[in-house]
């Protein structure tokens, strides 16, 4: 025999393995089926419970972080308050010490006997 014959021999021996195999199980106890059918069901509805209480809890944090949310914006428009008064502050001072070092003697001393009386 050539290995061609031996192949096609195998092939339909495989064939006719997968088809009683698949004709088999069409025709077994179908009451298995049903039970399993069932558990599979009552675990989707398990599942289907589970989903709508973790949908729940989802807009329950949604709403919480909506809050949050507010609190941040509000934190950085204080935020950027503050940060526009120091920078007019440091403006200010930058003014003060640029004046005092074109200050004379006289001015100095004018300064600090102003500024202790």
């Amino acid at each position: 025999m050539n290995s061609k014959t031996i192949i096609a021999i195998l092939s339909v021996l495989l064939l006719v393995s997968i088809y009683i195999i698949v004709d088999g199980r069409k025709t077994g106890n179908t009451t298995d089926y049903d039970a399993q059918v069932a558990e599979l069901n009552a675990r989707i509805d398990s599942f289907q419970h589970v989903y709508d209480s973790l949908e729940i809890e989802v807009k329950s944090m949604d709403s919480i972080m909506d809050v949050y949310r507010g609190d941040i914006a509000t934190n950085e428009t204080k935020i950027a308050n503050l940060r526009n008064r120091l920078a007019d502050i440091k403006d200010k001072y930058e003014d003060i010490v640029d004046s005092v070092k074109h200050y004379t003697t006289s001015d100095m001393q004018r300064f600090f006997s102003d500024r202790y009386k």
